[in-house]
């Protein structure tokens, strides 16, 4: 019986140590804690403040939001959305009130205030979208054509908002398309003409302007084969990266204003 009552206390001995060890790992530990309780990871304070710096915008009507320009104007700092519209916020602003204005061709721009408070936001950025101003459609004289053929090119522009809205370019003219095989341009560009003349077209709400252009298919030129054809009004006063694919950067804001229109389907036989 005394062996039995010699082992229950070494047992309560070393039960008392194990709950002092566990309580001082605990207080060692109680920031750590506190952080994971409150849903954040402690040793990934980057992936955290990800987040929270992280901001969206939309196009309305549109499947891709990519290389929407997002300002900071009072800093004179842009940055530029991916393509589900997402975009990273500097992470050395000051605390206080910031406006972000974003903008896209062809749409409206629009804006969203925020405050910043000990180098975060204090609450989530909301997501907010640009409202569509102009939407272009464009049609032909068929769908099915010969080489040596002219296809007949009808552009319309439409003013889909409440508001006028003003398209200029400094060169003219400013109505212009593109053909693209297989992602590939075959003729033509998304750049205004050729004349050294500014260019200005002012629609009401509600109203259309039409074009008229024309392609002759160069014979021998393509393969048969289905093409699609691209109409614009190319507004490079207001927006010229977006019409320019000089280089690897500028080709990315011109491949994004192409995925952004709607096509023509042709069939070159």
């Amino acid at each position: 019986m005394l062996w039995r009552i010699e082992m229950t206390k070494l047992q309560k001995t070393a039960l008392t140590f194990a709950c002092l060890a566990m309580l001082a790992l605990m207080t060692a530990c109680s920031d750590e804690m506190g952080d994971w309780l409150s849903g954040f990871d402690a040793d990934d304070s980057s992936t955290v403040k990800h987040d929270i710096l992280t901001g969206r915008v939309v196009l309305e009507g549109a499947n891709q939001h990519d290389m929407i320009r997002v300002e900071l104007a009072d800093v004179g700092v842009s940055m530029l959305t991916d393509v589900d519209g997402y975009f990273q916020l500097p992470t050395d602003l000051s605390d206080g009130d910031w406006t972000l204005q974003a903008s896209y061709p062809y749409y409206h721009a629009a804006e969203q205030s925020f405050r910043i408070v000990k180098g975060v936001p204090e609450s989530e950025l909301d997501t907010f979208s640009l409202p569509r101003s102009v939407a272009f459609t464009i049609t032909t004289n068929g769908n099915r054509f010969r080489p040596g053929s002219v296809v007949q090119i009808t552009l319309a522009a439409e003013n889909v908002s409440t508001n006028d809205e003003i398209l200029s370019s400094n060169w003219d003219p400013a109505a212009t398309f593109a053909v693209m095989h297989k992602g590939q341009i075959v003729f033509g560009d998304l750049f205004p003409g050729n004349l050294a003349s500014a260019s200005e077209v002012i629609l009401s709400p509600g109203d259309t302007v039409y074009y008229k252009m024309q392609w002759e298919i160069d014979a021998g030129a393509l393969l048969p084969g289905n093409y699609a054809l691209y109409g614009i009004i190319a507004t490079g006063a207001t927006y010229p990266d977006y019409f320019d694919n000089s280089s690897e950067d500028l080709n990315l804001f011109n491949q994004s204003l192409y995925s952004k229109l709607t096509a023509a389907i042709l069939e070159v036989e």
